[in-house]
């Protein structure tokens, strides 16, 4: 219940200070302390205040990173958008920029939806999911 706590508390000030950026944006990157941060920026007022990461989930898959995110509506309303996963090394350069196509997705009126993605070569440490409407 702490980490929720902790992810919660940095999920909110990172979205107050994000402003309006091109897209709500889910970055996930190996802590200084252990585990994982995860940044998230919204594109406007309204996505921030209908979309959120509720959880993200982190595993190796022989040596490839695989990664599982549950994307939470917090509006009453089904929410229809479209995603995209990027993957970068430990350096901060994207692997394979020609990346992935875009993913439709709506989520239900207050629903949860996880969508995953698997790294493309050994080399990617870190992941951004980029939300579009």
């Amino acid at each position: 219940m702490k980490t929720m706590t902790s992810l919660a508390a940095l999920v909110l000030s990172v979205a107050l200070l994000g402003g309006c950026s091109a897209g709500a944006t889910g970055t996930m990157k190996p802590a200084e302390t252990g585990g994982y941060e995860t940044l998230i920026q919204y594109d406007s007022v309204q996505m921030q205040s209908r979309l959120e990461i509720q959880d993200v989930r982190t595993r190796k898959q022989g040596d490839l990173l695989q990664v599982s995110v549950d994307l939470r509506n917090r509006w009453k309303f089904e929410l229809d958008f479209q995603y995209q996963f990027r993957f970068y090394d430990k350096d901060g350069f994207e692997v394979m920029p020609e990346g992935r196509p875009w993913t439709q997705l709506v989520i239900n009126g207050n629903g949860v939806s996880t969508v995953q993605a698997t790294a493309p070569n050994p080399s990617a440490s870190s992941f951004k999911i980029i939300v579009k409407d």
